[in-house]
Order: C-alpha cells, then sequence, then structure tokens
C-alpha cells in the first residue's frame, strides 16, 4: 500500500488506536456483540408466529442497523449476508459467540 491509502490506513489506526491490544479487542467484542444481538432478531423476524411478533423483530432489525449505533456499517452488512445465505450468517454468529466467551 502506498500514497494516501497508506496515510489514510495509518491515521486510521492512530485515531481509533488499532495499534493497541486492548483496543482491537474491545473493537473485535463490540463488533462480535452486535452480531449475536442482530442474529436473534433476524432469526425471530423469520420465526415469529405472528405479524406483531415480526413488527418487533424488524423494529429491533433497524434499531440495531441504524446509523447512530456503533459499528453499523457491520451491523448492516450481517445482516445483508443473513439475507443472501443464513448458513453463512449462522457460522460467522457461533465464531462471534465463541469469541465473546473466549473460545476463539
Amino acid at each position: 500500500m502506498e500514497g494516501r491509502k497508506r496515510h489514510r490506513a495509518l491515521v486510521t489506526i492512530e485515531i481509533f488506536q488499532l495499534d493497541s491490544r486492548e483496543e482491537r479487542a474491545n473493537l473485535f467484542r463490540d463488533r462480535a456483540l452486535i452480531i449475536t444481538h442482530l442474529f436473534i432478531q433476524l432469526e425471530n423476524k423469520a420465526n415469529a408466529y405472528t405479524e406483531e411478533g415480526r413488527q418487533i423483530a424488524q423494529e429491533r432489525i433497524e434499531s440495531l442497523t441504524s446509523p447512530v449505533i456503533q459499528h453499523a456499517n457491520c451491523a448492516r452488512s450481517f445482516r445483508d449476508l443473513y439475507y443472501l445465505d443464513r448458513a453463512k450468517a449462522k457460522a460467522y454468529e457461533n465464531e462471534a459467540w465463541d469469541y465473546i466467551n473466549g473460545k476463539s
């Protein structure tokens, strides 16, 4: 990586302190939490028995993917993956859960 892209990457690393092991761990944990919470709501929506249940799940999905939520882009990307390939999304959710519980 050279020039402007390299500079941008270095600035991003500095601003978000991604060269800090602790900050990186917090970032990964926070994203893993978003993925696990979002997966539950996506499943709730897909398996709801009532329209009210589907609506509640949809509202929570919208909240978790809102631009004001930290890691919203990660959440939206995961939501999109779920709709394209549920099995792959489930595999990622399992990995996220393992990470949260210190198994990875």
